[in-house]
């Protein structure tokens, strides 16, 4: 069967949809403090066929941050959002999208605050992320730029009268859902004859302490808590009738989308190995992102980082014990070398002649967009940018918000053509490699002044363990027959 592409069909109206939460409260307000961090939007299933653009769906809203006390936030104060994960993205632990004709989970994204920025961060380049993404789901491409997003408020209402100070509300947002089904490419048929008879749409708010973060979003006198309110979902659809929908329904048996699987690990020694069956069969890609484990749950840091991990020497890459899809290590002494890298190799503000992880960077490009490097066109990684470099960072760059961060992301493809690779018994693990001489490594802060050495290995302490988020990219397929209907993972 061709692909559910609204472009492919004839005799289509397109029409929005605006669609409000079914567990609305009287007051319209969700948030993890105040007892409501389940959003719920329920799409309705329709007789005809009716395709929905998943690309094009938007959540739209309001964010607002004040302290627990109910006071607005200082700009001038260290007070901060992830840039990549934006203003959105960052409030969300979880979504999930199931049919209500199959009466199950389609897809569950869990920790969608860390998968976000490696998706924008790889795949979009610093001047975009200022302009189109700054629009929607307020992304920027530092995180300074963040904190003016958070102090920013609604002085008047759409009367042109003035708002009391402890009325106001923060700043707007209408962001796209990065689902693996929202994103695969085909509409989504939300017919009960056709398609998946509706869908539910659920998202889980995250806890305050992983949303705004900075040595002043945890004083206990200015402590940062977040609201979101005015919540719509903006949804695209294409309705057909008459002689086009009876054509349309006698030429679907299948549906195929994609899904994003997560899982979560900690490293905790220099050579570090995680082993287990995802047991998916048709896995496209995995993406693996960073960040110091004692970090999580501290409000002082940014819990969205995209870290490095510590001084890599090493990864492999293996199904069933024997390396895949690479037959080979990536090797890397970068950390080493980066200074030697430097016209002035003494002096942290000379930029850098060449740097020493193009492979690294080659199958983290890949495997985040699921295309050969050929045909990536965009990404946000640069040698030694504010927010993205890929040089001279140490395992706790950019944790405050105050200093250069970086973006990286592990990623490998396993295949680019459609077949994917099957995990549903077999066995996935990566080994990493982290150098056990602790090379140093400095920085600037945003003064021009040097930033001390910091630690950048793993040496079975806490201080220096690393969370490991995983992300599976599968393909799944729902069949139609005159037997029923089934889901193919």
């Amino acid at each position: 069967m061709p692909e559910v592409r609204a472009r492919n069909l004839q005799n289509l109206t397109m029409r929005y949809l605006n669609l409000n939460p079914v567990n609305a409260t009287s007051n319209a307000t969700y948030s993890f403090r105040n007892g409501l961090p389940l959003i719920r939007f329920d799409i309705s299933a329709t007789q005809a066929p009716m395709l929905m653009d998943g690309k094009n769906l938007r959540i739209n809203g309001r964010f607002t941050a004040r302290t627990t006390a109910g006071a607005k936030l200082n700009s001038a104060q260290n007070n901060y959002v992830d840039n990549y994960a934006g203003l959105f993205a960052s409030c969300v632990q979880n979504i999930s999208i199931s049919s209500k004709r199959l009466n199950q989970n389609l897809e569950r994204v869990t920790q969608y605050n860390r998968l976000v920025p490696s998706i924008i961060s790889q795949l979009n380049n610093g001047k975009y992320i200022d302009t189109a993404l700054s629009h929607g789901g307020k992304h920027a491409w530092s995180i300074p730029q963040m904190r003016h997003q958070l102090s920013a408020y609604h002085a008047f209402n759409l009367q042109g009268n003035s708002v009391a100070d402890a009325s106001q509300t923060g700043v707007d947002f209408s962001a796209p859902l990065y689902a693996g089904i929202l994103q695969t490419g085909e509409d989504i048929d939300l017919s009960s004859s056709t398609g998946v008879g509706g869908l539910v749409i659920e998202i889980l708010l995250n806890s305050d302490v992983s949303v705004v973060f900075g040595s002043d979003a945890a004083n206990a006198a200015s402590l940062a808590t977040y609201t979101l309110s005015g919540l719509t979902l903006s949804v695209p659809v294409y309705e057909m009738g008459g002689e086009a929908a009876q054509n349309y329904a006698g030429q679907v048996n299948q549906y195929s989308f994609n899904s994003w699987s997560s899982m979560f690990q900690t490293l905790n020694s220099g050579t570090s190995v995680v082993a287990f069956t995802p047991g998916l069969s048709r896995v496209t890609s995995c993406l693996q992102n960073f960040i110091t484990a004692s970090d999580l749950g501290n409000q002082n840091f940014n819990p969205c980082r995209l870290g490095f991990g510590g001084q890599i020497q090493q990864c492999r890459f293996s199904k069933n014990g024997a390396l895949f899809p690479l037959q080979f290590r990536l090797q890397s002494v970068s950390n080493n070398n980066d200074r030697q890298a430097r016209p002035f190799p003494a002096v942290n503000q000379s930029s850098h002649t060449y740097k020493v992880l193009p492979e690294w960077v080659r199958n983290a490009l890949e495997g985040v967009s699921s295309r050969k490097i050929s045909r990536v066109k965009n990404t946000a990684l640069e040698y030694n940018g504010w927010s993205a470099g890929v040089v001279d960072r140490d395992q706790s760059a950019g944790r405050t918000g105050t200093g250069p961060g970086t973006a990286h992301t592990q990623a490998i493809l396993f295949d680019s053509f459609g077949g994917g690779t099957d995990f549903s018994q077999e066995v996935f693990s990566f080994e990493l490699r982290i150098s056990g001489d602790n090379q140093q490594v400095t920085g600037v802060d945003n003064a021009g002044g040097v930033i001390g050495a910091s630690a950048n290995n793993i040496d079975g302490t806490a201080a220096t363990a690393q969370a490991v988020h995983l992300y599976f990219l599968n393909q799944n397929t729902i069949m139609y027959s005159p037997n029923g209907i089934e889901l193919q993972r």
